[in-house]
């Protein structure tokens, strides 16, 4: 059985680890463990002796002295994994994928232990436990957005907080004018301009929600899409008009951006063609 005690070389008061599963991985203890503060503050993690262990020399990732490398635990994440997959299998029989998402979020809320590594949890992981593809998952993820029940950070979800957003679109290419001169992707970068930018408008105007300002032309959630195609083909024209300019005076990089749109253009084509053909 694990040790709790070995947990700290000077225990702190008010803190406290309560066991929450046990796994026994050919002899080797095994443990969801739950982290409680006097103040109400809680984690959990799947932990074993190996955390406990004491050691003489850093931990190196990846090697044995690395808890993370644990075989018994990753037994476990797999072991657990297969059965929740099972278990919404079944679940989603009777219920639509909407509501095993939200499910999943709420049990991923409740620290629940869904063989996964962190309790907060990815859209790609949602994926995984209903054996679907993400970008599957991320329609329906959309679709709660809108039904103001659930939201993203970046990947991680979240719940809705009733605020101003600008319309999807609009913030993905907010956080690209902010990220790409620094290096796309560029950590949080973006993320926080647009938290900043977005809070203000809420605070110190009368716009307090994405349709205030955009939901009466249909532009909210999403940018209509007769809107996209428009300032879309404008802003494509706008730069092979600039690319050529630059092109024209020896602008190699300016050439290759070019032709980048050139074949890109192609491709679109070629896809319109074939939706065109599907639609006849």
């Amino acid at each position: 059985m694990i040790d709790l005690s070995k947990a700290f070389d000077k225990p702190e008061e008010g803190l406290k680890y309560i066991p929450v599963h046990y796994w026994n991985i050919r002899g080797h203890q095994v443990a969801f463990l739950r982290l409680i503060r006097d103040d109400g503050y809680t984690e959990s993690w799947l932990m074993c002796d190996c955390d406990f262990q004491e050691r003489s020399a850093p931990i190196i990732l990846g090697s044995s002295n690395d808890p993370h490398a644990c075989a018994a635990k990753k037994t476990v994440y797999t072991q657990v994994i297969e059965q929740e997959k099972q278990w919404y299998e079944h679940y989603l029989r009777d219920h639509s994928v909407k509501e095993a998402i939200l499910h999943i979020f709420e049990r991923s809320r409740a620290q629940e232990f869904l063989g996964l590594q962190y309790t907060s949890i990815y859209a790609q992981e949602v994926a995984e436990l209903l054996s679907m593809q993400w970008r599957d998952v991320l329609v329906h993820i959309d679709e709660l957005f809108t039904e103001e029940k659930l939201n993203l950070n970046g990947m991680i979800l979240v719940p809705y907080t009733h605020r101003f957003r600008f319309p999807k679109e609009i913030q993905q290419l907010l956080r690209y004018m902010i990220e790409e001169p620094l290096g796309w992707p560029n950590g949080d970068a973006g993320d926080c301009f647009l938290h900043d930018l977005e809070k203000a408008i809420h605070e110190y105007t009368h716009y307090k929600h994405g349709k205030d300002a955009f939901g009466y032309g249909g532009n909210y959630p999403h940018v209509d899409a007769h809107i996209l195609s428009m300032f879309g083909m404008k802003w494509v024209r706008d730069a092979l008009t600039s690319y050529a300019i630059d092109a024209g005076k020896g602008d190699e990089k300016a050439k290759e951006n070019f032709m980048d749109i050139y074949r890109e253009i192609g491709l679109l084509t070629e896809q319109c063609r074939l939706i065109i053909e599907k639609l006849h």
